[in-house]
């Protein structure tokens, strides 16, 4: 039971903490420099999957034509879902030489949509975007400036959040991305990125294959980056704006089926986690994904067995009170939103989180396959 404890609570520092901290520490000493230059020609054709996007897709064609250039050639291709809204009616209204769109009469899911509008294109680069998603306006030249380096195979954005349109949700999102593009630079500086986030990133085309159904598409892409010989990196100053849902039940879906489609394609992909081909990318591979989506399993290990050992000592009796007040901490604000201050919403957050991904995993395990949904928008 002690070993059940101290080596749950050891990984648990690690994964939260100490992964980050080591991985800090070491891009600082061998980081390498920063990317500068001019942006190469070539051809880029900016990607948005959509299923019933019309309050935001007119929003999104815009900002994606307004987009500075430079030396790049853009064509924008909109891939809709078996949309039932008027969306694709309203994209064939920007429909001309820099603007085309892929109808899915059906509902089939984005991987199949993708899959159809990846077949209209053969650009040097492909560059991934949601629909609810501002770009800012010299990302896309960020982005493109990293090809001239041969080793580059994908190159992700980042995400900046809405925090007023998502509430406290927003807020907690908000802090999560900070966190989460700090490790990223991080990794992008010694390994390579580990993947890519669905809001924005650029891929060489000849480097997507087929994307299976069922798995996190972003994911998909990023790891076949990587297994193709390449270099992902993070680009923090190439910027995009999410609106986040401010509903519990929806936000807490999409973060089960995200990590659902997530785990399955880490498995997809598990030859990536082999030091011996891969070195420190799969250590950073298994710390960031692998032992991240199993936090929520450690810490009721570490809860339950501090519990049971309670009484044998002192630090054990500290750790049951510890982690049992968290998660009281965190489901009296699950209760009481609106009478607490937002920043005392986090642990509320960090235990929805977990336990979303708690259950995205173990849908994975027991083989749920989710293949079509519906975005979440407020």
């Amino acid at each position: 039971m002690t070993v059940l404890f101290w080596g749950s609570t050891a990984i648990l520092v690690y994964t939260l903490i100490g992964y980050g901290v080591i991985w800090w520490l070491v891009s600082r000493l061998l980081g390498r420099p920063k990317e500068t230059g001019d942006v190469p020609a070539m051809q880029v054709t900016l990607l948005i999957a959509a299923h019933n996007e019309a309050g935001s897709i007119a929003e999104k064609l815009t900002n994606t034509l307004l987009l500075e250039r430079g030396k790049l050639t853009v064509k924008t291709v909109v891939a809709c879902d078996g949309c039932t809204d008027g969306t694709a009616d309203i994209a064939r209204g920007f429909e001309g030489d820099d603007v085309v769109v892929v109808d899915c009469q059906e509902h089939l899911g984005k991987t199949h949509v993708m899959k159809l509008a990846l077949e209209t294109i053969s650009s040097d680069v492909v560059v991934f975007t949601d629909a609810n998603t501002a770009i800012q306006p010299d990302a896309l030249l960020k982005l493109c400036r990293h090809f001239r380096d041969e080793k580059v195979g994908g190159v992700c954005g980042a995400v900046g959040v809405n925090k007023i349109r998502g509430g406290w949700l927003g807020l907690a999102e908000d802090l999560y991305w900070k966190y989460d593009h700090g490790l990223k630079y991080s990794e992008s500086q010694i390994a390579g990125a580990v993947s890519a986030q669905g809001s924005l990133y650029a891929v060489r085309r000849k480097l997507i294959g087929p994307i299976p159904e069922a798995m996190a598409d972003d994911l998909v892409i990023s790891l076949g980056v990587v297994a193709g010989g390449y270099r992902l990196v993070f680009d923090p100053t190439a910027r995009t704006i999410e609106s986040v849902s401010s509903s519990d039940s929806k936000e807490f879906g999409r973060r089960v089926r995200s990590t659902e489609r997530g785990w399955r394609g880490l498995m997809y992909y598990s030859t990536l986690l082999n030091p011996f081909k891969y070195g420190l990318y799969s250590l950073q591979l298994f710390s960031h994904k692998v032992l991240r989506r199993l936090v929520p399993f450690l810490f009721c290990i570490a809860w339950v067995t501090s519990i049971i050992l309670a009484m044998r000592a002192d630090v054990y009796l500290w750790a049951a009170w510890l982690l049992s007040g968290f998660v009281v901490f965190a489901l009296m604000g699950l209760v009481s939103q609106k009478y607490l201050p937002r920043v005392l919403l986090l642990p509320t957050f960090l235990l929805m989180a977990n336990v979303a991904m708690m259950r995205g995993v173990i849908n994975a395990i027991s083989g749920k396959r989710t293949v079509v949904w519906v975005p979440t928008r407020d």
